[in-house]
């Protein structure tokens, strides 16, 4: 990982990097009851105000390019089009660069679409391992 290096030191200096990734943090909002149950949930994956990589549309910037090489988000998978994306960009070769920076904030305020549906994802989860798989399989 570079730190202390600026976004567009690092895609001038390096021709060859195809998407760089930054990190999120989640925060409650304090004005919303957030459901004990809920805030359990999320600070199971990622604790309030600790950075994670934020392999998600929001926290990456990519190249034309690697679009063109990998296709586009799988808009059939609500869930998982960001871990599909990402799964079929690492398959295609994509250089990426994981920056320190924090470049989403993410607000729980216990009516996120993401965790009422949390179930729903499993099936996105599962069907996107399972493409890779038979991906693997075949090539």
């Amino acid at each position: 990982m570079r730190v202390n290096r600026s976004l567009n030191a690092i895609w001038s200096s390096d021709p060859e990097l195809d998407i760089s990734v930054g990190h999120y943090v989640n925060f409650f909002d304090w004005k919303a009851h957030v459901d004990p149950q809920v805030r359990a949930q999320v600070e199971r994956h990622t604790p309030a105000g600790q950075p994670a990589p934020a392999y998600i549309s929001v926290g990456m910037l990519a190249r034309r390019e690697a679009f063109q090489r990998v296709g586009l988000f799988q808009e059939d998978r609500p869930h998982a089009y960001n871990l599909d994306w990402f799964v079929r960009a690492r398959e295609a070769g994509m250089r990426e660069e994981l920056l320190p920076e924090v470049v989403y904030r993410r607000r729980i305020h216990g009516d996120n679409l993401s965790i009422r549906q949390s179930q729903a994802s499993y099936a996105d989860f599962a069907q996107t391992l399972r493409d890779r798989i038979l991906r693997k399989r075949q090539g």
